[in-house]
């Protein structure tokens, strides 16, 4: 009985998730325009980047170290695929970070 509990515990959670439907990636997606200032205060829309093939849409942050590790490599897929039609943004949410910190 015991052992038959016992592989009932570690077999629920594995049935739980394989039953679950997985969810969609959000790579692709479209998303409806948005107008956003951008960190000089000049405002900024979706709309804007209409004319490239595709638009790559990142929150950042100057804290963040996540976005620290990413910046980096999205600043150099920005230059290298940008004739090529492709728009990287990138969106700071955080209202407390100065534009002189974002801008650098």
């Amino acid at each position: 009985m015991k052992a038959t509990f016992s592989l009932l515990v570690l077999l629920l959670p594995a049935l739980a998730l394989a039953g679950s439907p997985e969810k969609p990636s959000p790579i692709g997606k479209k998303i409806d325009n948005f107008k956003l200032r951008d960190y000089r205060g000049a405002e900024r829309s979706l709309q804007d980047f209409s004319d490239h093939k595709i638009v790559v849409v990142a929150f950042v942050g100057t804290e963040c170290p996540l976005a620290k590790l990413y910046g980096p490599r999205l600043a150099q897929l920005a230059k290298e695929f940008d004739s090529k039609g492709v728009a990287f943004v990138g969106i700071d949410a955080n209202d407390r970070e100065t534009p002189s910190a974002i801008g650098t």
